[in-house]
């Protein structure tokens, strides 16, 4: 009894997909071109309309990590950011303090607040 209405989602859902109807909703998209993971603009129209929705602050790193390199995320609200001045952001206190503490070390650190 439950199987066809799972059936029935299922293609639904897939026809879709093959269709190519709607928009991928994850944060980064990879830039083959370039080698990049860039951030998506239409990230947050999963979350709001998408005449209200928030831009994520532009973000780009290389697809291929280092070796040995350490890539940290940073996730979070303004405070995370830097807000108001995101020079002086935790992420760049963060990034500052591991080179000094590891100076052979790679560290790459990402900011997607």
């Amino acid at each position: 009894m439950t199987l066809v209405p799972a059936a029935f989602l299922l293609a639904w859902e897939l026809g879709l997909r093959l269709a190519g109807y709607g928009h991928d909703s994850c944060l980064f998209a990879l830039d083959r071109q370039e080698g990049v993971w860039r951030t998506q603009p239409e990230f947050g129209w999963r979350f709001f309309l998408r005449e209200l929705a928030p831009q994520p602050v532009g973000v780009s790193f290389p697809a291929e990590k280092a070796p040995g390199a350490y890539r940290i995320f940073i996730m979070g609200g303004s405070a995370a950011q830097g807000s108001p001045a995101t020079s002086f952001g935790f992420w760049r206190i963060l990034e500052r303090m591991l080179r000094r503490a590891y100076p052979e070390g790679r560290f790459e650190v990402v900011n997607t607040a």
